[in-house]
């Protein structure tokens, strides 16, 4: 029996994407400015003037609407993420070059086929929609794309990326980023409500690991000692963040046997820590402290910091204090 291979499980995708209208391109087989380059702007543009030609669409029209998804702001990326995605479900109001010509309502993908949605005021649109098709039947470009370098924060090359319309909209990735995922973070609870199995989301899962290997690069007596600040916006699942982050560091033959002091206001996130105690991650043991000079004796006993100098003492209760501070 042949191996199977991470080229083969790819190839297995593009074959079952192919049926259901999804074309296979390589990375290297598109032509694009560079590879800080995402959106596919070429389709992007010739689905507005396909599905808007009855509309009139201008190319320069289809030309501005393409500059303004260019034009997201990438930062806070939570906030763009949701302005942007609005925009693709909801669709928006475009204002016609020429002013005798009223406005028209732009849909970045066409949903034709799927459950009918309230439109904008018919008074307010030349043409709200065109009419309804069976499903499948839509004016949609459809991509399927495999090991395309993008370059941003750092190099990156996922191993599938779904596109419609020129839009990036799922990220697959495949064999050797799964066998981290199932290792280190995938969360069973011990006790809870409902039986959960509580997996990572995509930028939790570069986030810790950016953590860590920012961690492990900054260890003293070689470096900083500051392994970095994670910041996540409400709901962006900040409480799973520290609990997988925890897991890689007790786990580290690097770190050998770390101590983690977790700050936190919230009986909920105490509760996640509870779980990683008991079962996910083994711990010597947790204290829960309500004092300054209890964790400094608390330290002290752990043989914390390695280097028993004030300012190391200075800035763990500092970040205590921005804590409490910053915490709403």
């Amino acid at each position: 029996m042949s191996k199977f291979t991470e080229a083969k499980l790819e190839q297995a995708f593009a074959d079952l994407l192919g049926g259901q209208g999804y074309l296979h391109f390589t990375g290297d087989s598109l032509s694009r400015t560079g590879t800080d380059e995402v959106l596919f702007a070429g389709d992007l543009r010739a689905y507005l003037l396909k599905r808007y030609r009855r509309q009139n669409l201008t190319g320069n029209e289809a030309d501005r609407i393409v500059q303004r998804i260019k034009s997201y702001p990438v930062s806070p990326l939570y906030e763009g993420n949701k302005a942007l995605m609005r925009l693709i479900s909801d669709g928006f109001i475009l204002k016609l070059d020429d002013p005798a010509q009223k406005d028209i309502y732009i849909q970045l993908i066409d949903y034709s086929g799927l459950v009918k949605h309230r439109q904008p005021d018919a008074d307010q649109l030349t043409q709200v929609a065109e009419g309804r098709k069976p499903y499948g039947q839509d004016a949609n470009i459809y991509r399927f794309v495999t090991q395309m370098e993008i370059t941003g924060y750092e190099k990156r090359i996922p191993d599938g990326i779904l596109y419609i319309n020129g839009l990036p909209l799922v990220v697959f990735e495949f064999i050797n980023r799964l066998r981290d995922i199932v290792c280190n973070f995938i969360f069973m609870p011990d006790s809870s409500k409902n039986d959960q199995k509580i997996l990572c989301r995509y930028p939790q899962f570069y986030g810790v690991n950016k953590l860590f290997q920012n961690i492990i690069r900054h260890q003293r007596p070689e470096g900083d000692g500051k392994g970095g600040t994670y910041f996540g916006a409400t709901g962006s699942g900040k409480s799973f963040t520290m609990l997988y982050l925890t897991r890689l560091l007790m786990r580290s033959r690097q770190l050998t046997s770390p101590t983690i002091i977790l700050i936190t206001d919230r009986s909920n996130v105490i509760c996640i820590s509870d779980e990683a105690h008991r079962s996910q991650i083994n711990l010597d043991r947790k204290i829960r402290i309500t004092a300054k000079a209890d964790l400094i004796i608390l330290l002290a006993e752990n043989d914390y910091p390695p280097v028993d100098r004030d300012e190391v003492y200075q800035e763990i209760l500092e970040q205590a204090e921005n804590f409490k501070k910053y915490r709403s």
